[in-house]
């Protein structure tokens, strides 16, 4: 009974999707969609062709000017508190200091304990 219902489940979905791709004579589902798809590129073709024509006038502002409504530029005098800051970390850098050994930082040899009895390789 399973493998009928799932026999009449499959032809049901085939025959479905079968006939939604079925279009009409002469007819895409492109064109069935988009019915004015041709004439809206047309139009949008004619509006282009009509804004190539049109003369760029520069104007004698700024850039800077038309693109902001309310630009008005960064000073270039930095406040006294960054001054300050900068005067002060103006010391030396820690890359410039002597390296300072301590018995930890030294480096020593290290004793590597064997497996048991290893013999030393002849070759």
């Amino acid at each position: 009974m399973k493998r009928l219902l799932t026999l009449l489940t499959i032809c049901c979905t085939v025959a479905t999707a079968a006939h939604a791709q079925d279009a009409k004579e002469g007819q895409s589902l492109k064109q069935r969609l988009f019915p004015t798809m041709q004439q809206d590129i047309d139009a949008i073709n004619q509006r282009s062709a009509v804004n190539d024509k049109l003369q760029v006038k520069p104007s004698g502002r700024p850039t800077k000017e038309v693109l902001f409504t309310d630009y008005k530029p960064a000073t270039t005098q930095r406040p006294v508190a960054a001054a300050a800051r900068s005067k002060s970390n103006s010391g030396s850098i820690p890359s410039e200091k002597a390296a300072v050994h301590t018995p930890d930082s030294t480096p020593t040899k290290i004793y590597i304990p064997t497996q048991g009895e290893e013999a030393t390789k002849k070759n």
